[in-house]
């Protein structure tokens, strides 16, 4: 059997009160004022929640652990169960909880309690000794962010890259950066990049001899093509590299 008392042991997640909008549960989404909810105030028509901590984070909190751990959870539980909702506040705020009435009303139910609802527990209390939902998934999270950035951050890399006059790509010196290691996620997901230490690492390449294929423009070392292009000797019949090297051109 079930009690509250079960539910206040978990030291992962907090109860707290909540005035419930019936339209919003609805919709599995809760919008709410951060401070509110974790005040210990009571209202009228409030009930009680468990917010997952694990779960939550923003613009300015949590990292990729918390951002796997709340996708997991929205995707296998909200929508599914009526007693789990998405959490959404201001600045990115994002989060997962549990009405906890609803919630031992199924761990309690009849033939050993509803099967989502021990799932879900087995979840709770397993995230009591380790942070992380799922390894694997938080893994495939961690590349999302970190590429999503390097995006984002790319073309203005490339721009310094063009202005220093560096023949290596800025998708080179980032593979070759970050071979042995990977970008840094800080808080609110925020991805880090040693952008003055790859500068350093383009100047080197090029020291070493970093330019163009003269066919193809892939970055090589000392030589004119590409391994390659000078197997297949397509330099010959390119058009392109014909017309920047005419004396390319066959006999």
């Amino acid at each position: 059997m079930f009690t509250v008392d079960d539910i206040k042991d978990l030291t992962q997640s907090h109860i707290a009160k909540l005035v419930k909008d019936e339209h919003e549960c609805d919709k599995n989404i809760i919008s709410y004022n951060v401070n509110k909810l974790k005040s210990d105030s009571w209202w009228a028509d409030s009930v009680e929640v468990l917010v997952l901590d694990l779960t939550c984070g923003g613009d300015y909190s949590g990292c990729a652990v918390h951002r796997a751990n709340y996708e997991l959870m929205e995707e296998f539980f909200v929508g599914s169960v009526s007693y789990v909702y998405e959490l959404h506040g201001s600045y990115g705020y994002y989060g997962i909880m549990i009405e906890i009435d609803p919630f031992l009303s199924a761990l309690n139910g009849d033939d050993g309690g509803d099967e989502v609802a021990l799932e879900l527990w087995d979840i709770l209390c397993g995230l009591e000794n380790y942070p992380v939902i799922n390894e694997e998934y938080l893994s495939s999270v961690e590349e999302r962010l970190i590429e999503e950035a390097w995006i984002d951050q790319r073309e203005e890399f490339q721009d310094t890259l063009d202005e220093k006059n560096l023949i290596p790509s800025a998708e080179e010196v980032y593979v070759q950066f970050y071979e042995n290691d990977r970008p840094w996620i800080e808080e609110g997901c925020l991805v880090s990049f040693h952008f003055d230490k790859m500068l350093e690492l383009a100047k080197e390449m090029s020291e070493l001899g970093y330019t163009e294929c003269r066919c193809c423009n892939e970055t090589i070392i000392d030589q004119a093509y590409c391994d390659e292009c000078h197997e297949n000797r397509c330099f010959e019949s390119n058009d392109d590299c014909v017309k920047r090297y005419p004396e390319l051109e066959s006999k």
